[in-house]
């Protein structure tokens, strides 16, 4: 889920870790790493006998002490279901630990057997009334700020000159242009009557 280096990072930081049967032949190896080595009486027994000769021999023994895993990998990944290791870190009071431990299964120990026939005590009612008073509905509030133009003179030119309205403008000139001009007749001239009505 968290990948490699995510998962070292958080194992990092945990100073106690209890580690069952791997599984996986990297952690083991891993495991019996941190585990570290221990010394070994190794018995090393050779036998000298010359050609040709049946009951004559000669035995040299020799003793040497080596290096050896204190688990090898193979060991750490096959252990018990009733076993496990547990790596604890120093700090000022104690010293860093390595612990092969066995396991406490509840339903085996007296003590919590005991405790699995305990009652439960009973568990108080609650109210959800109360948890409603204690609500407080929440109003948020959307900030609007103004963001002014960085550029003013720029975007007014880009205002006032647009060249698709410029081309409109050209284009509606050209077509009024090409349109023929309805002219309207003069009015007839009226004559004025000299002669008026008598009563």
């Amino acid at each position: 889920i968290y990948g490699e280096e995510a998962a070292n990072g958080i194992m990092k930081a945990i100073h106690n870790e209890i580690v069952f049967a791997p599984g996986d032949i990297k952690l083991a190896e891993e495991y019996s790493r941190r585990l570290g080595n221990t010394t070994v009486r190794v018995h090393n027994q050779s036998l000298n006998r010359q050609k040709h000769e049946i009951g004559a021999r000669g035995q040299t023994d020799s003793y040497s002490e080596q290096p050896r895993p204190l688990m090898l990998p193979q060991e750490v990944n096959e252990l018990p279901f009733d076993k496990q290791l547990i790596f604890v870190q120093g700090n000022r009071q104690t010293e860093p630990m390595k612990i092969l431990a066995r396991k406490i299964i509840y339903f085996e120990e007296d003590i919590f057997k005991a405790r699995q026939k305990m009652t439960p005590p009973p568990l108080p009612v609650g109210d959800a009334t109360k948890i409603d008073a204690l609500t407080v509905p929440v109003r948020t509030v959307e900030a609007k700020v103004a963001v002014a133009d960085a550029k003013p003179m720029q975007a007014e030119q880009r205002q006032r000159w647009n060249p698709k309205d410029k081309a409109s403008e050209v284009a509606q000139a050209e077509a009024d242009k090409a349109q023929p001009v309805e002219v309207e007749p003069d009015p007839e001239p009226v004559q004025a009557d000299d002669t008026l009505d008598t009563m």
